[in-house]
């Protein structure tokens, strides 16, 4: 059983058995992960028991979609972190957005409005909350979604997002996928699949 967590605003990506797609974040980051995981599920005493993906903030628990590597690209030589993660929660009928990113000290954050770019050229802004954290050499930030913004990203795939860390501002590119359609297309993120999966639950 493989596990995740990160303290504070978390993600737990679970597979079981075997079954399950694979996750999207790399081997180094999940095993440095998978100690400080567990002891935070204890703590928290929710244990290993959760299937599925969960957001957590503090306390409470978001079923959300996987999480979604987006590429940095050619920036990866002017910032520590190559890929920013990126995951969608469910909070009733509205959502929450989840980003992660490798940053080199805690005083980094993301923070200021994010923009996601749609296939469709259309832009949902996501405004800041200062809902955030730092866990395990990564700034985390947790931006709010409306119902009306869920029902656009259920129909129209995210392709780029842009937002700021560290005062800076940086784009990553969903490219980072290892899922897509057809062997001669390029790589994505299914992210309209996804959230639309998870809003019919």
């Amino acid at each position: 059983m493989a596990h995740r967590q990160q303290a504070g605003v978390g993600v737990v990506e679970e597979e079981v058995n075997g079954a399950g797609a694979a996750s999207n974040f790399d081997i180094k980051t999940a095993s440095m992960l998978r100690l400080s995981s567990i002891l935070a599920c204890a703590i928290l005493g929710m244990g290993l028991c959760a299937q599925g993906t969960f957001v957590y903030h503090g306390d409470d628990r978001y079923a959300s979609t996987p999480t979604w590597s987006f590429s940095l690209g050619d920036m990866v030589n002017s910032y520590g972190g190559a890929i920013l993660e990126v995951s969608v929660a469910m909070k009733g009928s509205n959502g929450l957005l989840w980003l992660s990113i490798e940053v080199p000290f805690e005083s980094e954050q993301i923070a200021g409005t994010v923009h996601l770019f749609l296939e469709d050229g259309s832009v949902v802004k996501c405004f800041d909350k200062g809902i955030r954290d730092h866990v395990d050499s990564r700034a985390i930030s947790l931006y709010s979604l409306t119902d009306k913004e869920i029902e656009v990203l259920r129909n129209q795939r995210i392709d780029t997002i842009r937002f700021t860390v560290g005062g800076s501002n940086y784009t990553a590119e969903n490219n980072g996928s290892a899922r897509f359609t057809l062997r001669d297309q390029p790589r994505f993120c299914e992210t309209a699949i996804d959230i639309s999966v998870l809003f019919q639950k």
